[in-house]
């Protein structure tokens, strides 16, 4: 397995020349559920997860990282760190609570629940960041039922109503009691892929039904849901006569056509001016080019070739499923009404996008498979392609990187160190000399968000930990002043980022080769 280390790059070579952008967004991300706490507690709102926790089947989340009530501080760690975006995310079942896991009917929503969104986000505009919010992190009432994706007249019209009274009634709030502005940055669906493959295909999130029909379904049903909120916040900030808002979904980015850049490709179709009968026949364009383009991003260690072979099987999977009928009914909800825009900036979350790159082929067990995340493989270099391929599609809108990180291990009492043998701010130092690298070349890339700020639940355990600040759950959720691994990696990010604020060449360089980084001396 590839070791990764910055031995023998020429930093000199790297930067002389380099321009710093007029403007870069450096942002730290977050969700809902993972961080805020009190779901699926007794008296607290149930979501989707809550049957899954209550059998034993997931680590409850109980507290988590104490969010709700600690925002404050994580947005003081956030600023001392340089950023001036915070992604963060609104949760439906704290906005159309139900505390009876047997209620199947829409509750009530919840001014109260509004109410302190708006205050969360104002605290984030008084430390001069600006929220970027996410609408749906893969969560939604348990009322709304765990196969809520698979009946769209029922999903839009309780999605629909969701996302009507989450953007008007926190707005509201912020603007009219808080004096802010309204939020200026929206993500309508994280990583629209993730829903279907881990819960219809993977069976790893709560489902009561399998298969790839249904994933398909599920699939394209999230991306009308995409649809739905854009028109909607779109609507919402016209008749309010607030500035328009950047309304995007964020792709995972993947080696797998139909499981990443399909979804932005049949989103961009119209606004890209391809007519309504040819998307089908663009879209398989689009893959044939897509599939001889990743064939140059670098892989790492092991047998190339059958794990591309595996990569376009994984492709072929769900490609199948999204026969042409689906796809037919999908464009014509996109292709509805007389406004041709769906995205205002093309966003992705990036890991490494190839699945083949988690199965290693070692003796004498020839086949071990990475499924937990902190065994995953990390791909920097993947970067730059990948962005070019999202340009193809892009045309002049700009590109977020919405969503990049790593994980340790924490367990049993000790954290385990990354297979790749990183630490977070090696790993840091090596995405930010592909950022460097990206920019020089004139990718449109408009911003960085390391996931995440804090350790935060990951999705049914835990031991993953990915924070800049690590988090001692068993104390009330400390935050750390360092991560889970003992590494000052918010001193590093600090770095970089002031070296681009203040467009210093020699600033940037010495973030790269620094050995020791400014200490977070804060509550």
């Amino acid at each position: 397995m590839k070791r990764f280390d910055l031995h023998g790059v020429d930093f000199t070579h790297e930067l002389d020349g380099f321009e710093f952008p007029a403007t870069f967004d450096f942002g730290v991300s977050s969700s809902g559920y993972q961080s805020e706490g009190g779901y699926n507690t007794p008296d607290g709102p149930k979501n989707n997860w809550h049957w899954a926790e209550w059998r034993g089947e997931k680590e409850r989340t109980g507290d988590a990282a104490r969010f709700w009530e600690l925002y404050g501080e994580d947005f003081d760690r956030a600023r001392w760190i340089g950023a001036n975006a915070f992604r963060l995310g609104i949760e439906w079942a704290r906005l159309q609570p139900s505390v009876d896991p047997a209620q199947t009917v829409a509750p009530p929503f919840s001014e109260e629940a509004a109410r302190d969104y708006a205050k969360i986000m104002a605290a984030c505009f008084e430390r001069e960041m600006f929220p970027a919010v996410t609408l749906y992190h893969w969560t939604h009432p348990l009322w709304a039922g765990l196969e809520l994706w698979l009946d769209w007249p029922r999903a839009s019209e309780l999605f629909g109503a969701y996302v009507a009274f989450a953007v008007e009634r926190i707005n509201h709030y912020l603007v009219e009691e808080f004096n802010r502005p309204p939020i200026p940055y929206f993500i309508t669906m994280n990583e629209p892929i993730n829903v279907p493959m881990a819960g219809y295909l993977l069976g790893v999130f709560p489902r009561e039904k399998k298969g790839r029909r249904n994933a398909a379904i599920c699939y394209a049903n999230i991306l009308k849901a995409h649809a739905l909120c854009y028109r909607t916040v779109h609507r919402i900030y016209r008749e309010h006569g607030w500035a328009a808002p950047t309304v995007t979904m964020n792709s995972w980015c993947g080696a797998a056509y139909s499981f990443d850049k399909f979804s932005q490709d049949v989103m961009l179709a119209r606004q890209n001016g391809i007519a309504r009968d040819a998307v089908f026949a663009h879209l398989h364009q689009q893959q044939r080019r897509f599939a001889e383009h990743t064939r140059e991003v670098p892989y790492h260690r092991g047998p190339r070739g059958f794990k591309r072979l595996l990569d376009r099987f994984i492709d072929q999977v769900m490609w199948r499923k999204l026969s042409e009928p689906l796809v037919a009914e999908l464009v014509e909800y996109l292709y509805a009404g007389d406004a041709s825009r769906l995205l205002d900036a093309v966003s992705f979350d990036l890991y490494d996008p190839f699945m083949g790159n988690n199965f290693d082929f070692t003796w004498p067990s020839l086949v071990t498979v990475r499924s937990r995340p902190d065994q995953w493989n990390i791909n920097p270099g993947a970067l730059r392609p990948m962005l070019s391929s999202y340009r193809w599609t892009a045309g002049d809108l700009p590109i977020d990187l919405l969503e990049h990180g790593m994980c340790h291990r924490a367990h049993g009492g000790r954290v385990e160190p990354h297979p790749n043998g990183v630490t977070r701010d090696l790993e840091l130092k090596l995405i930010m000399l592909e950022v460097v690298r990206a920019l020089r070349e004139g990718q449109p890339l408009r911003s960085f968000y390391y996931w995440s700020l804090t350790d935060n639940y990951e999705w049914g355990s835990y031991e993953p930990r990915f924070g800049l600040f690590g988090v001692d759950y068993e104390n009330g959720a400390r935050r750390l002043s360092t991560d889970i691994n003992g590494v000052n990696a918010a001193g590093c990010y600090r770095l970089f980022i002031e070296a681009f604020r203040a467009k210093d060449t020699q600033a940037l360089r010495e973030a790269f080769t620094a050995e020791t980084y400014p200490e977070y001396a804060g509550a």
